[in-house]
């Protein structure tokens, strides 16, 4: 099973409207957009794998954990296998841009390749990978529905 971890990154914007952030490919851009995330290494927790995926895919550091939102158990076809996906909800502690580039650190899968960063509101989730979209529910992340 592959153990793996995803970040719920909440902002809310200027005009007072809560935001997801999530990220497309550069190479390519008509994949579906995603959130934050990736591998737990064999001697990781998922909060410190969490927090070492986010440096890699982000350069982000200054992000508040409100809190662990769940344990996901499933079969991702893509990698032919079971997933064991540890979700957290956090928020940026420092103002962040709309929008922003990253070139990927580490020695992972998707290193080297440069993710595009930006804000969904709630009204535009259906842009998201089903893999994520699926949980991103008023039950499961009122933070992002709620006003």
């Amino acid at each position: 099973m592959k153990k793996k971890v995803t970040a719920f990154i909440v902002r809310t914007s200027r005009e007072g409207i809560n935001e997801l952030l999530v990220h497309s490919f550069a190479a390519d851009p008509s994949l579906p957009m995603r959130l934050p995330g990736g591998g737990i290494h064999e001697q990781e927790t998922p909060k410190q794998a969490l927090l070492r995926e986010l440096r890699e895919e982000t350069r982000l550091e200054a992000l508040q954990s409100v809190r662990k939102l769940g344990v996901q158990t499933y079969y991702k076809p893509y990698i032919q296998a079971d997933v064991e996906r540890h979700d957290f909800l956090l928020r940026s502690l420092i103002e962040l841009p709309d929008h922003w580039e990253h070139r990927v650190g580490g020695n992972g899968a998707d290193a080297g390749a440069v993710f595009r960063f930006h804000w969904l509101n709630p009204q535009a989730l259906t842009t998201i990978d089903e893999e994520h979209r699926r949980f991103i529910r008023p039950d499961y992340l009122p933070e992002l529905f709620n006003k």
